[in-house]
């Protein structure tokens, strides 16, 4: 390893390399992998920070996801991903902060605390690729940072019942990433299934935060009639439950293809309420997760 970290490096980093790398090594496996040149300055003292941490880029060790936050490639392989962008745009917002002292903090400071939602909660809540950007809901106090391409800032409309926590990242409830999914896709369709889906895998959804989330989205795009909260709403649960056949005469390819899963996904669900099967259920899907299954005792703000 000695011989890795010398190859393109200058002489005089040479040091500072071995010194600082074991704390950066175990101040990333605390924090799912990510490190910033702050906490390093912060924790340890080290103001050569940056160096290091560019030194050991250069060593294909690390990766800079925006300027200062760090990620370990031992955890973050494959490449980009929204999910990855909007942690690395939520840990930017403090940098110097350890990400689990800002989680305790947050957990008891609700109205102060920035959340990740859009794209990234859709792909962390497990339902894959969106077109839908990653979003960042800060608090009315906080000044929002220049939006870009891949993440943008918004402001805080949840409550604290309405977030979830996976590790030291809190992410939007599942009812607000489908009513969100919703307003970017306006497709009856994708959000049936998601629907279905979510019932599936997590059990249940609070109905009526998936209500009142429909309610923003249709504030939010000035919405009425067939595209009313209530009327959206509606029209899901209809298509979920499967109760009739789907008014519309030529329905998507998708629907057609994934009706008769969708609707055995449900009466499963009838089937498997209780905490063991859910659990079971969970076990079957996590490989194809990203991320830890949720603590049901850490949903709440």
């Amino acid at each position: 390893m000695r011989h890795h970290l010398r190859r393109g490096l200058p002489q005089s980093i040479h040091a500072p390399v071995a010194a600082v790398r074991p704390m950066v090594l175990e101040l990333a496996a605390s924090q799912e992998g990510f490190v910033t040149a702050e906490q390093l300055l912060a924790v340890y003292g080290r103001t050569d920070a940056p160096a290091v941490l560019a030194a050991m880029q250069r060593t294909g060790e690390l990766d800079e996801v925006l300027p200062g936050v760090w990620v370990h490639v031992v955890v973050h392989a494959t490449g980009w991903d929204i999910d990855l962008a909007a942690r690395a745009a939520w840990i930017a917002l403090e940098p110097a902060l350890p990400l689990w002292d800002r989680a305790r903090r947050d957990r008891s400071n609700a109205e102060q605390r920035a959340v990740i939602g859009g794209g990234a909660a859709y792909q962390r809540w497990g339902f894959g690729f969106t077109p839908w950007p990653a979003l960042v809901h800060l608090s009315d106090e906080a000044t929002a940072p220049p939006s870009d391409a891949d993440v943008q800032f918004t402001s805080n409309d949840l409550i604290a019942e309405e977030v979830s926590w996976f590790g030291p990242f809190p992410y939007v409830s599942v009812e607000a990433v489908l009513a969100g999914q919703f307003g970017y896709t306006v497709d009856f369709d994708e959000v049936a299934l998601d629907t279905a889906d979510a019932i599936h895998r997590f059990g249940s959804l609070q109905l009526d935060a998936l209500l009142r989330h429909l309610q923003i989205t249709a504030t939010h795009n000035d919405w009425d009639g067939p595209l009313s909260a209530e009327a959206v709403f509606a029209e899901l649960l209809t298509r979920v439950s499967g109760w009739h056949t789907q008014p519309d005469p030529t329905p998507s390819t998708r629907w057609v293809r994934n009706r008769a899963a969708a609707e055995a996904m449900n009466e499963r669900m009838r089937r498997r309420r209780d905490f063991p099967a859910s659990k079971a259920l969970w076990d079957g899907i996590i490989e194809g997760f990203r991320g830890p299954r949720p603590d049901p005792n850490m949903h709440q703000g």
